[in-house]
């Protein structure tokens, strides 16, 4: 159900920021592009950091959490607006490193070293990168080499085609032996600082899962374990009213939904600008949003807005 009555647009977050304890934050498309921290960011945080409000990190990033932090912290963020932070990665590697898994086979997907050395994310775990005839998992980290025989790498392309050609007959194998698959990115694409849409884990996830069968386990959003996970530090019987801001409808504003918290959508610096390049310029801008929403299956947010801006 689209609830078009239930969206107000926003010109920045002064409007609505004495309302919320806790606000969580997406990072790309919301804070920054891959870069330094999009223009106005710095400053809202800082007015938020003002008024004592608990600023959140909860990304999906395949990244471990202490590397997600240090990371965000060179692009300008400063380490006193932090209250906390959660990521997808670290709730992966944390489930990999329970004695279920522990030391098991490991059919590994990843990242190139140019973008990052991705083997390390392993480091811990004990699992024994292998080829997928002999792994007893898959563990999907990043979307552009296949570790197909231990630690020996071929990169793809599917990150920039979205083929997943290169990556269906060891995805096949895998499926017919029930291997389970350990998503540790549910986002489907990313946008890139150039303005680029790379292909993500997520959607590799999404064939395994729908068109082969196989068990897949998802972290992050838009599940609601990582809002759970990142707000445990509070006391939730005492009445706190959080708020996430994110960027993505299929991922933020759903994940929102889920955990049952107020969204603020961003649109213009976010991964859904094309679609809604137009929307302030309609005579209702929230029906392009609904339409959209719609379309993807998703909840709408609660609020929008253009810019993360105060």
């Amino acid at each position: 159900v689209n609830r078009l009555e239930g969206m107000k647009v926003i010109t920045g977050l002064s409007a609505i920021a004495s309302r919320y304890d806790v606000i969580c934050l997406d990072q790309y498309g919301v804070l920054h592009n891959g870069h330094g921290l999009l223009p106005g960011v710095s400053d809202a945080l800082e007015e938020l950091y003002a008024m004592e409000k608990a600023l959140i990190i909860i990304s999906n990033t395949s990244r471990r959490q202490e590397t997600m932090i240090n990371t965000l912290l060179k692009k300008g963020f400063r380490a006193e607006w932090l209250t906390g932070a959660q990521c997808s990665g670290e709730l992966c590697y944390q489930s990999l490193c329970q004695d279920e898994w522990r030391g098991k086979k490991c059919f590994f997907l990843g990242w190139n070293s140019e973008i990052e050395d991705d083997t390390t994310f392993l480091d811990g775990t004990d699992l024994i990168p292998s080829s997928v005839k002999d792994a007893e998992i898959v563990v999907a980290h990043g979307p552009n080499t296949i570790f197909s025989d231990g630690l020996k790498a071929k990169q793809t392309q599917f990150m920039h085609s979205g083929s997943l050609e290169e990556y269906l007959p060891h995805l096949r194998i895998a499926a017919q032996r029930q291997l389970p698959f350990f998503c540790a990115n549910s986002d489907l694409v990313s946008l890139t600082p150039s303005g680029e849409l790379w292909f993500m884990t997520g959607t590799i996830a999404q064939l395994y899962e729908s068109q082969l069968g196989g068990q897949v386990f998802h972290f992050g959003k838009p599940g609601k374990n990582i809002f759970q996970y990142a707000l445990k530090q509070f006391d939730t019987s005492a009445d706190i009213n959080v708020l996430h801001v994110g960027d993505s409808l299929e991922h933020d504003i759903k994940g929102a939904a889920a955990a049952n918290i107020d969204s603020l959508f961003v649109i213009d610096s976010g991964i859904h600008h094309e679609q809604l390049s137009n929307w302030q310029f309609q005579p209702d801008p929230k029906l392009p949003i609904s339409h959209l929403a719609a379309s993807l299956g998703t909840p709408t947010p609660t609020f929008i807005i253009d810019r993360f801006k105060w």
